[in-house]
């Protein structure tokens, strides 16, 4: 919920049917709620996380966000599974590879 509304403040723009002082109200709601509901620690994180590529954001849970090395700990195996699995996948495409050339050679 906290990542939600982090996003919403960094991408906050007003509508085109909205009226100023409408989104001065929204923008100031989110304000309110990163400066005095986020620690510092917490809009690092947030905004750390915001950056990183979807294959390794989406997959981090929201207990992981409760500190830097918990999220970074979080963040690295979940990128050392993707590259695990990549290996594994480009090896099995090699050997269908090597199996498909042996057919065509027979």
């Amino acid at each position: 919920m906290e990542m939600k509304l982090v996003e919403k403040f960094a991408t906050i723009k007003q509508g085109r049917k909205e009226m100023l002082r409408e989104f001065t109200s929204r923008f100031q709601e989110l304000a309110w709620f990163y400066t005095c509901c986020l620690t510092p620690e917490k809009r690092l994180i947030y905004m750390f996380v915001k950056g990183l590529y979807a294959n390794i954001k989406d997959f981090i849970a929201d207990k992981d966000l409760i500190s830097w090395e918990k999220m970074i700990a979080a963040a690295l195996l979940i990128e050392k599974e993707n590259n695990r699995r990549l290996e594994e996948m480009n090896a099995l495409n090699n050997k269908m590879g090597r199996v498909r050339k042996q057919k065509v050679l027979l």
